[in-house]
């Protein structure tokens, strides 16, 4: 009796053991290809490393982790959590009732290094609270995507087909969108207040027109990244809001039909160097947007330089353009007028926001009109406006100008002392870089040779190493006494400088015999005077300060 009682205790025990082993949580992992819910696809583990047995039952969401390691098909309603798609898996959700439902574990509750796919079937979906983070490859074509999706940094999501795919979640892309449709559909239709958002690329290859759509709730769209249209059909947001921020690139080539809700605080650069890109009145109307339009040859629009075509009627006011000369050294763009750069009915476009390289005029342009001129085959590293030296407190301050600045790394500030030669660098300043617009500059020097004349040049030094040098400057001491008024060259061919370190300083010129032609009152600094008009021969310059004469000088004009 005794040992039946111990026999049927250790039946009940046995029973109780095995009941408690299969429904306790495991690691499960596929071992062949084949259908979610097949018998031979599965394997599973204790603790996820060893102990790996074949099992008849797929994994649910209550188990711990599920890795996919072989193709798997998923044709009807299955769920998992901490679900990890390998380099060498994939899954496909197909037919008429595959839906990939993920439960909200911890952490990342589908993991794509390899492939997930959805295929074109309407019912198709990727959904449940569980978010979603590719890795690998996504196959979108088409069905529902209504978990939250990351597409991460080295991620490709390849959307095909002519299908339309229902985005009822929020997509963030940090890689690249491959944007394919088919004929008659293929486009995005937003629902249940989600936003998309581009921090990366999206590669548009349209077979028709199509875009976003909003099929219900608040959504939005956001540009981080470069959109690019490659194809010539039309890219449409009509009722979703369309957001470009400061770091969003619109380009490429077919249509940009931005209507709805439109803020575009980005840029729009037609074309893939060059092409023809068209927008709509709301990419541009009153809005702080920077167009980039590339010249590279006179071969006509899309081919030769960029042109972007405006529907509609924007008020440019806020827009900044910047035309861009991208022609080789050893074949530039022609000299001449450029007007179709950009076409269309526009108003209010500021001339002050429309920035051209050196070599460039624009003159014509107009607040409707944009036409810009080529008027030397390259740029110039930098125009130089004044430049002055000017003795305070035994210091010698040099102030400079620049009209215009191309690719300009910095000035190195030069001196040499005694006479114009052996020239050694005292210091740099450093540059503005690009500009179109009046820059100063500003550099002391407090050990200038109070014995003997100083002499001052910059060199302007660009991004690629090339340089060019400005003027030079004088600044003389006697004794250890600032000179006030310094004359050069003598003998003059064409400009006579003159050099001033006071204040009140006027000068005259007279001829051999003795006729005043000039009168002149200086500045600070230095000052010139054209003598090219005037004849070979004598000249006597007087110098005056507060009308007293000082001195004069003899100079030979040849």
């Amino acid at each position: 009796m005794k040992l039946k009682f111990t026999y049927a205790a250790a039946l009940v025990l046995l029973t109780s053991f095995v009941s408690t082993n299969v429904s306790s949580q495991n690691h499960y992992r596929t071992h062949s290809d084949g259908n979610w819910t097949g018998t031979a696809v599965w394997e599973m583990s204790a603790d996820g490393v060893s102990g790996w047995t074949n099992t008849a039952t797929a994994p649910t969401t209550a188990d711990l982790t599920v890795q996919v390691r072989n193709v798997i098909v998923v044709n009807s309603n299955v769920s998992a959590d901490q679900l990890t798609i390998t380099n060498t898996g994939s899954i496909q959700v197909t037919g008429a009732a595959g839906i990939l439902q993920l439960a909200n574990g911890t952490g990342d509750d589908l993991t794509v290094n390899g492939t997930l796919q959805i295929d074109n079937f309407t019912a198709n979906a990727v959904s449940g609270p569980g978010n979603v983070v590719i890795n690998g490859t996504l196959s979108w074509i088409g069905g529902t995507i209504s978990a939250p999706a990351t597409i991460s940094s080295g991620g490709v999501a390849n959307l095909s087909g002519n299908n339309i795919k229902y985005l009822h979640a929020s997509l963030t892309n940090n890689g690249v969108i491959n944007w394919s449709t088919g004929a008659s559909s293929g486009g995005i239709y937003f629902n249940n207040n989600i936003t998309f958002t581009n921090n990366g690329t999206i590669n548009e290859n349209f077979s028709s027109g199509r875009g976003f759509f909003n099929e219900g709730g608040t959504n939005l769209f956001v540009n981080n990244g470069t959109f690019l249209k490659q194809t010539t059909q039309t890219f449409n947001n009509l009722t979703v809001p369309f957001t470009n921020s400061a770091t969003g690139i619109l380009s490429g080539i077919g249509t940009f039909n931005l209507t709805n809700t439109v803020t575009n605080n980005g840029k729009i650069k037609p074309g893939t160097s060059p092409g023809v890109l068209t927008v709509s009145a709301g990419t541009l109307h009153n809005q702080a947007t920077t167009v980039d339009l590339e010249i590279l040859n006179n071969s006509g629009a899309g081919t030769g330089y960029d042109q972007l075509a405006i529907t509609g009627t924007p008020n440019l006011s806020n827009v900044i353009i910047n035309v861009i000369d991208i022609s080789p050294n050893n074949n530039p763009a022609p000299l001449g007028t450029y007007n179709n750069l950009m076409t269309g009915t526009f108003t209010s476009l500021n001339i002050n926001n429309v920035n051209v390289q050196t070599n460039y005029s624009k003159t014509g342009t107009t607040g409707t009109t944009l036409a810009i001129q080529k008027i030397a085959a390259f740029p110039l590293p930098v125009i130089w406006g004044e430049f002055n030296a000017v003795a305070k407190n035994n210091d010698v301050v040099l102030t400079w100008e620049t009209l215009a600045e191309e690719n300009t790394a910095s000035f190195v500030i030069e001196h040499a002392a005694g006479s114009n030669s052996n020239y050694t660098a005292i210091g740099t300043v450093a540059a503005q870089g690009n500009s179109n617009t009046s820059k100063k500059y500003e550099y002391r020097f407090t050990s200038p040779d109070r014995k003997k004349s100083n002499f001052f040049r910059i060199r302007q030094v660009d991004i690629d190493g090339k340089s060019k040098y400005s003027d030079v400057r004088i600044v003389k001491f006697n004794k250890g006494n600032i000179v006030k008024v310094n004359t050069y060259p003598n003998p003059v061919t064409s400009e006579l400088n003159i050099n001033v370190q006071a204040s009140n300083i006027s000068v005259s010129v007279s001829d051999m015999y003795g006729k005043t032609i000039l009168t002149k009152l200086l500045q600070s600094g230095n000052n010139t005077i054209n003598m090219q008009r005037y004849a070979t021969g004598y000249y006597v310059v007087g110098i005056y300060e507060d009308g007293v004469l000082l001195e004069t000088r003899k100079i030979v004009k040849q």
